[in-house]
């Protein structure tokens, strides 16, 4: 695949409603991934199936969207889109312990002390999103802060700083460590499903999703948006 340097860059407001459409019924979704210190897109395939737990979980909720295993116990989250979503809190050894949240899991980022949890949904014109703190000690998990993401999120990654970028149904949120969010582009790209972030050497954010590569450059304390399509054939 050539170089994403030699994509075509097209400014999404130049693009019609249909066209956007078009996009989001594409059968083509890309992922960019970082190799040698180049940003590099290919056609999306499925990663490794989510490490499922040895033991029994509700079958209501389908299977799990996250598990991650912490010292006071096991988190489990459920994520069934418009039919709901949960997570829940084993034992190390998968006794149920309780219910945190009853909202629909997208991720899962762990910490040293606490986890942060992502919920949200965006569906039939509804689009909601949380980021919630998960405090723990040796032996229980309970529920701190929160912040409203304005969207539902779709992809998180860690920043040097400590902060998390967000990457959610229509836009770009920085959350900082005391829970303050910051939105850094509103934009209408959930139709596309952003699925993978690379961010470069200086700091340019490469987002895939269906049909398009998402190009964020920094500028003044927020983002300038391109999109990104493969070079015509000759």
């Amino acid at each position: 695949m050539p170089a994403l340097s030699t994509w075509r860059r097209v400014d999404p407001a130049s693009l019609s409603t249909d066209e956007v459409l078009s996009l989001s019924s594409s059968g083509c979704e890309w992922s960019v991934s970082s190799e040698g210190g180049s940003v590099t897109a290919a056609t999306r395939v499925s990663g490794p199936p989510q490490s499922l737990p040895s033991f029994r979980v509700p079958l209501e909720w389908g299977a799990p969207r996250r598990v991650e295993r912490r010292r006071a116990g096991i988190l489990i989250g459920f994520n069934r889109g418009e039919w709901g979503g949960a997570l829940l809190w084993y034992s190390s050894a998968g006794a149920f312990r309780g219910t945190l949240l009853h909202e629909n899991v997208v991720e899962i980022v762990p910490g040293v002390e606490s986890s942060v949890v992502f919920v949200g949904l965006a569906h039939l014109g509804g689009d909601r999103g949380r980021a919630v703190e998960i405090l723990e000690d040796s032996t229980r998990f309970s529920v701190g802060r929160s912040a409203d993401l304005k969207s539902a999120p779709r992809v998180v990654i860690r920043e040097k700083a400590g902060t998390l970028l967000v990457f959610t149904h229509r836009g770009v949120v920085r959350l900082a460590p005391d829970f303050t969010a910051t939105v850094l582009l509103e934009t209408h790209w959930g139709l596309l499903q952003p699925s993978t972030v690379v961010v470069d050497a200086a700091g340019v954010v490469y987002v895939g999703m269906r049909g398009v590569v998402g190009k964020l450059t920094p500028r003044a304390g927020a983002y300038r948006e391109e999109w990104l399509f493969p070079p015509r054939a000759k």
